[in-house]
């Protein structure tokens, strides 16, 4: 708990998640998403001293600890691949996967990302 106020963050149940997941419009769920990405700066340069591919991945890694989704890393087909896997349904889908292109693109990447009702791939 002490960490998650540091952060920032609030803590909530998944399915008080998903009900105000529900909430949204469909219209507005990636505009969630790239908000929170954007937003993460701030994070990345406190705890990293930069905006970096490292940056990037470390809080992924952190966030994952929480366990919100689960974070797997591999190489592919001569390609860096992370897999984000949730139960928090589709349209948290729609919101991560925006999220996650915001934030690749704060350290200068746009990566491939592939998404299912529960997963987004990420491929650089």
């Amino acid at each position: 708990d002490v960490l998650l106020e540091e952060m920032g963050f609030l803590r909530m149940s998944r399915a008080v998640y998903r009900s105000y997941l529900n909430m949204i419009p469909d219209e507005k769920l990636a505009e969630l998403g790239r908000n929170d990405g954007k937003s993460e700066d701030t994070v990345l340069l406190a705890r990293s001293g930069a905006i970096t591919l490292g940056a990037v991945l470390d809080e992924l890694r952190l966030l994952s600890r929480f366990g919100w989704f689960s974070y797997h890393q591999a190489k592919v087909n001569e390609k860096e691949t992370i897999s984000m896997t949730h139960d928090l349904g589709p349209r948290y889908t729609v919101v991560f996967g925006a999220y996650l292109a915001s934030v690749f693109a704060l350290a200068g990447l746009h990566p491939k990302l592939t998404t299912t009702s529960s997963s987004v791939l990420v491929e650089y």
